[in-house]
């Protein structure tokens, strides 16, 4: 969406108003920061579904803004992993799902979104209050217990992969063009296992 007195959605592709703003973003983190994103996280609420095969190609991980909790999935008909990232309604129960989700399963990720306008601290407290209370309930969950991630590292672990080195670039200039050689292989819209 892009806002100009009124917002409009740009179903078209991710980049309706700003034609490849997305590569031109993804370019100049390679270049400029030596840094690959392989976590999405959508704006609001949906992503259509041009936005969707857009990152198809291009980030194996994706937190979607839900209701719903979540552990990694691939989306119908898609090779990226997708976990849930609902927007902070229900805390309470979330923590709750998350922690009888990992005793049964053996891990959760549990993650949530919010607005910069909202009371962050207090979210953030009630967050780790939630967090505490079902980490002390030894008879409901008493193999289970929490720790802060980030998001590309709840995926990881969630999914059991063992590889954490970052790959490195090696950026060529040739003129207005660079070649980027990297160390390992990145997303290439292949299902990616454990």
């Amino acid at each position: 969406m892009t806002y100009d007195g009124t917002w409009e959605p740009h179903d078209s592709g991710p980049d309706g108003a700003y034609p490849e703003y997305q590569m031109h973003a993804l370019d100049h983190m390679i270049i400029d920061r030596n840094f690959y994103p392989s976590t999405w996280r959508s704006g609001m609420w949906i992503m259509p579904p041009a936005l969707s095969s857009w990152l198809e190609q291009w980030m194996p991980f994706d937190y979607t803004p839900t209701t719903e909790y979540g552990t990694p999935f691939h989306p119908s008909g898609m090779d990226r992993w997708q976990t849930a990232c609902p927007y902070l309604p229900n805390v309470y129960a979330g923590t709750q799902a998350a922690f009888a989700y990992a005793s049964e399963n053996g891990n959760a990720v549990y993650s949530i979104c919010t607005h910069d306008k909202e009371d962050m601290k207090y979210q953030v407290e009630w967050l780790q209050w939630c967090l505490n209370h079902w980490d002390a309930d030894e008879t409901t969950y008493p193999d289970v217990s929490f720790k802060y991630v980030s998001a590309k590292e709840a995926m990881q672990l969630a999914l059991g992969f063992t590889d954490f080195t970052p790959p490195t670039f090696t950026i060529t200039p040739n003129g207005g063009t660079y070649t980027v050689v990297s160390s390992e292989p990145l997303w290439k819209n292949i299902r990616m296992s454990p």
